[in-house]
This record gives structure tokens, C-alpha cells and sequence, in this order.
């Protein structure tokens, strides 16, 4: 008995150092050509941007780097310095879904990317989580961050909307009425889940949720934790002193590290040397990606093609017009774009010229081309109709005002009086009264810099002028000061 068990323990020990071995022989000699490496800035500490490509360019490259502060070498993503870094994650999973995967690191984060070839690519890697936590007020202890609004309130919010099959993994992760909270500065993420990535990030992204509660609960709710693999990894805590100190090969990952030191870059990039003599890598391919795409090449893959050069995901086809706006960039300052006439691209405004749109099927914003109007049963969409657009020129030559303000539902049509038409006390002032333009064919909430009011405004009883209507100063220059002489 006792023989047996000595045979089972050295048994297991030689299995161990045989696995041990191939993946040092392993270490080192593949790169990840199929792995999306996306470094996220929570800063513009941009001037790091060189190092981490000459160290990680070996091993990954594919890489891209994301911020809120906009640079030629940035996807530029708002996420208020990292709160909501997730927004980045779901931006470059919309924009390049062809990758096996995608390793999302901050730029503060050093890893050992020779150690990965033991991870399997088709499963989450993660850190280990701090644990599950109650979805009550006092869920975490002593944490701040779930204090805040973003903390407990904005997760509750994201559970109460989870669909059933996220919701029923999580519950098998965590509990019920529960989510999973963590260290969320490396994670990897399988394409087979982009989908579902899109529809969480964008979900969190609405309420606002903190990224170590977002990005835990994330993974939580697409695959077991039995199924995860697990990073071995370091976090000083913010002691970036001991980081020659604790920095060893054989981890994953240390953070958090001030890279911008050259100092400490030049320590790192000895390593990485040191690795690559001893581990060789080989040249790697890098993948094509992003190719522009065409709205009958979005059409062909029954997706929509975005039509807005200010987002980074121009000219690439998404699943949705919705939640693909950036720092409240689409219609009406929200994420979302709307449904071209011909269902093939995500606009905002609807087509050149400022042409019609639906407000969730509500009210028509922009001026109404002749052939075109709202279909009142489909939500942010471009559609036809026979309403006349009106001018301030087709309204005077009816001996009426144009209505200026698109906040009112009356904008975009000719009306009798600038008086008495705003809608909650939408006009100057705090009154129902819109001013006068100065051509005297619109009302408008506001008069152009350089002008006053007359009458019942700034200056009274000038000649000429309407009651309320706009006038450069000049004028009432030239109008009032030779009837005071």
C-alpha cells in the first residue's frame, strides 16, 4: 500500500514536470498572431506608446491602444479615466471581430506574454476574482467604490436587466442576487462570446457600472469560473518602488508599473532581451484587419454599415445602429445613429442635407424633405412622407414667421405670431415668446452676437423694428442716439 502510493505521488510528479517542460520549450516560440493586443490608456500618458511596441511587437502584431484623449495612435473612447475602460474593449471587439480573441491590459499593467502559450483560446483568462458580493447596500465592506453610484446602484440596475441565459450563468458563478467584483486590469476574452460582449459592455456602459465590478460580472455572465483559466500575476497596490523587486519571468503580469519611467523601461526591455535570446520568437504574420467595408458589403453580412467620420468605426460594418456612438455622439446625444431609408447604414443626421428623421418613432427634428416623413411604428428610422419642408423664405412669402428652435415640436413650420408658441416655458426668457430675427422671417430663442432686442428687451421704440425682434447694435445706434440729440 504504502509502495502505491510512493509509485501514484511520483507518478503525478512526472506528469507534472513533463507538462512543466513542454510549456517551457513552448514559451516564447509562437507568437499570438491571432490575439488582438489592446492596450488601454486611462491617462494620455501616450509617450509609452514606442516601448510597448517595441516589447510586446515580437509576440503580438496586433495591437491597438485606446483613450479618451484623442492622438494619431489612439482609438479614441470616452470612459472617464478608466471607469468605464470597458467601452474601449466593446469599441475594438465591434470594430475588429475576426480575431481569436482579445487581451485588453492597461497601460500600467507589464506582462510576460511568452508564459500565455499554456492558456487555451477559446476560454476566458482572468484574475481571480475577489469573490461574490451581495447585491445589497452593504454587499462590500470598506470597498468605496461600491458606495458610489457607479458601485452597487449601477450594477443592481444591469442585473435587473440581464437576459435569462447571462443571468442564470451568473447566478451559477455567483449566486442569486448577486455579482462578481475584482481586479480587472488583464483579461482575455474568447470572439465566440463577441455577441454577448457587445450586449454586457453596452448594457454596463449605460449604467455606468465601475470597471472592477463591470468587467468581473462581465466574465461572470459568460461562462463558468470551472471553465476559466487564470493569470498568475502581481498587484503592488500602487507601490511601483518594489517593481524591481517583485518583476520575475516566470509571472504573467505585475502592476501596477510607471512605464513612462525610462529607468524602469530600460529594466523591462533587459528582460524581454534576456527572454528572447534564451526563447527565440518566430517572425510573426500580422493579420489583416478592418478592411473598409461598403454598405452592400455590410448589407451582404446582414449588418449595418456606420456612415460618420468622426467615429472610429467608419466605414465597418456593426450588428446594430445602436450603442455605437462615442461620448454621446449620435443623435440626439446619445450612443445611437439612426436607420438609413434603405435599412443599409447608421446615419446621424438621417442624409446629406439634414433630411428627415424619427425620434423613437415620436416627432420629425429635421426639416421634411418633400418625399419624406416619419413611420410612426419604427423607432430611429429615416422614412419617406408628403410633408412640404418650409424655408424662412417659403413662411414670408405667406406673410408668416419660420419656426427656428428644434426643440419645439412646431420647428421646421411656418406660424403666425412669434408669441405664445413655446412649449413649457421653451422660449426667451423663460416665456412662451420667441424673438424676432432680424430679417424679420424667423423666430428664434436666441439673437446672433452683436445684436440686442428691441422693445420690451434692451432698447425701446426704435423705429423700423418689431416688438421683440433682433437688431445689430449699430442699428439702434443709428436709430436712437439722433432722436435723443
Amino acid at each position: 500500500m504504502h509502495n502505491d502510493g510512493n509509485i501514484m505521488k511520483l507518478s503525478k510528479f512526472i506528469l507534472l514536470l513533463s507538462s512543466l517542460l513542454a510549456h517551457m520549450q513552448s514559451n516564447g516560440s509562437q507568437p499570438l498572431t491571432d490575439v488582438l493586443l489592446i492596450i488601454n490608456y486611462n491617462h494620455p500618458h501616450y509617450s509609452t506608446i514606442p516601448f510597448f511596441k517595441e516589447i510586446y511587437g515580437p509576440y503580438f502584431p496586433n495591437i491597438i491602444f485606446t483613450g479618451s484623449q484623442p492622438h494619431p495612435e489612439i482609438e479614441y473612447c470616452e470612459h472617464r479615466e478608466g471607469f468605464y475602460c470597458y467601452k474601449s474593449l466593446v469599441q475594438i471587439v465591434q470594430k475588429y471581430p475576426n480575431f481569436a480573441g482579445y487581451l485588453f491590459v492597461h497601460d500600467d499593467c507589464v506582462i510576460n506574454p511568452w508564459n500565455f502559450a499554456r492558456f487555451n483560446k477559446s476560454k476566458i483568462w482572468s484574475c481571480a476574482p475577489q469573490g461574490p458580493a451581495k447585491l445589497a447596500p452593504d454587499g462590500i465592506k470598506n470597498w468605496n467604490w461600491w458606495d458610489m453610484p457607479i458601485g452597487y446602484q449601477a450594477i443592481k440596475n444591469v442585473y435587473d436587466k440581464l437576459n435569462a441565459q447571462h443571468k442564470t450563468i451568473l447566478i451559477k458563478n455567483c449566486g442569486e442576487n448577486a455579482v462578481m467584483w475584482g481586479y480587472a486590469d488583464i483579461v482575455y476574452l474568447p470572439s465566440r462570446f463577441n455577441k454577448d460582449i457587445i450586449e454586457l459592455c453596452s448594457l454596463m456602459a449605460q449604467e455606468q457600472s465601475f470597471l472592477e465590478i463591470a468587467i468581473p460580472t462581465l466574465c461572470s455572465c459568460l461562462d463558468e469560473k470551472t471553465n476559466w483559466e487564470y493569470f498568475n500575476g502581481i498587484n503592488l497596490s500602487g507601490d511601483r518602488q518594489s517593481t524591481k523587486d517583485k518583476y520575475a519571468k516566470n509571472i504573467d503580469f505585475l502592476h501596477s508599473v510607471k512605464l513612462s519611467s525610462p529607468d524602469l523601461q530600460h529594466f523591462i526591455r533587459t528582460h524581454f532581451k534576456e527572454q528572447a535570446q534564451a526563447a527565440p520568437v518566430q517572425a510573426p504574420q500580422k493579420v489583416t484587419q478592418s478592411q473598409e467595408e461598403t454598405p452592400d458589403s455590410c448589407n451582404a453580412k446582414s449588418k449595418m454599415f456606420v456612415a460618420d467620420p468622426k467615429n472610429s468605426l467608419h466605414k465597418q460594418c456593426v450588428s446594430s445602429c445602436a450603442n455605437v456612438g462615442q461620448a454621446k455622439s449620435g443623435a440626439f446625444g446619445t450612443n445611437n445613429y439612426f436607420i438609413s431609408l434603405d435599412q443599409k447604414q447608421c446615419l446621424f443626421p438621417c442624409d446629406p442635407g439634414q433630411k428627415p428623421i424619427s425620434q423613437n418613432g415620436k416627432n420629425c427634428v429635421y426639416p421634411c424633405d418633400p418625399a419624406k416623413d416619419i413611420n410612426w411604428n419604427e423607432s430611429w428610422k429615416c422614412m419617406f412622407s408628403p410633408t412640404p419642408i418650409e424655408t424662412p423664405e417659403t413662411c414670408a412669402a405667406k406673410s408668416k414667421f419660420y419656426m427656428s428652435d428644434m426643440n419645439n415640436t412646431l420647428y421646421g413650420q411656418c406660424v403666425p405670431s412669434c408669441l405664445n408658441i413655446g412649449l413649457s416655458n421653451m422660449g426667451v426668457f423663460r416665456t412662451n415668446n420667441y424673438f424676432i430675427s432680424f430679417n424679420g422671417k424667423s423666430c428664434v430663442s436666441y439673437c446672433n452676437p452683436g445684436e440686442i432686442i428691441s422693445y420690451n428687451g434692451y432698447v425701446e421704440n426704435v423705429p423700423g423694428y418689431l416688438e421683440w425682434q433682433c437688431m445689430p447694435v449699430q442699428h439702434a445706434i443709428s436709430k436712437i442716439i439722433p432722436q435723443a440729440k
